[in-house]
């Protein structure tokens, strides 16, 4: 796990709402530095996202469809392949863009990329990501909210002409003091 994917899914992914980040932070926390060999099983990675197995399924398969995320055929992961093959999890490669890193911090990773055997990280191979799609506005924005029906008057949870209502009806401030009263300390002896 590297540092810098957590990050941009966490700060700068184009992710359409909270579910799809959790769902993209769950998964790039388990790649490597350049966002590649990033599986999970949809059940594992819904845990760790707090969402259901079938939503994990579906914010990826969308984030799929809007490039965040790309199927990954090459470079499998030794521990990846060491699943047994009918339990193996899809391997997604997170596409953080070129443009995202620093110029220095490229040009290592393309260096460890180079001694791993995998392509540089170019503006073409790892291009710019469009905006996240605009939110559904609400069905009901705009309208009043219907009023709450109000408690009828002398129900059992009203209060009583002199305050509130003590167990069998009694008001709370005909009921004698307690013994943290002032008056009823007061005439207690202290012992020693």
């Amino acid at each position: 796990m590297s540092l810098y994917p957590v990050l941009w899914a966490i700060d700068h992914a184009p992710v359409y709402d909270v579910e799809e980040r959790a769902v993209l932070v769950a998964l790039v926390v388990k790649g490597d530095f350049d966002g590649m060999n990033c599986f999970r099983s949809y059940p594992t990675l819904a845990a760790a996202a707090r969402v259901d197995s079938k939503t994990a399924g579906r914010k990826c398969r969308a984030m799929e469809s809007r490039g965040i995320l790309r199927r990954q055929e090459k470079h499998r992961s030794r521990v990846w392949l060491s699943i047994p093959k009918e339990q193996r999890p899809v391997i997604w490669e997170v596409m953080i863009p070129a443009e995202w890193w620093s110029a220095a911090h490229l040009e290592s990773i393309n260096e460890q990329r180079a001694g791993l055997g995998r392509a540089a990280i170019t503006p073409q191979t790892r291009p710019a990501l469009a905006p996240a799609p605009p939110k559904k506005t609400r069905a009901d924005k705009g309208t009043k909210r219907p009023k709450k029906a109000t408690t009828p008057p002398g129900d059992y949870k009203s209060p009583g002409q002199n305050g509130h209502r003590g167990e069998g009806g009694r008001d709370y401030k005909s009921l004698p003091p307690d013994y943290k009263s002032p008056n009823l300390l007061s005439h207690h002896p202290r012992t020693t």
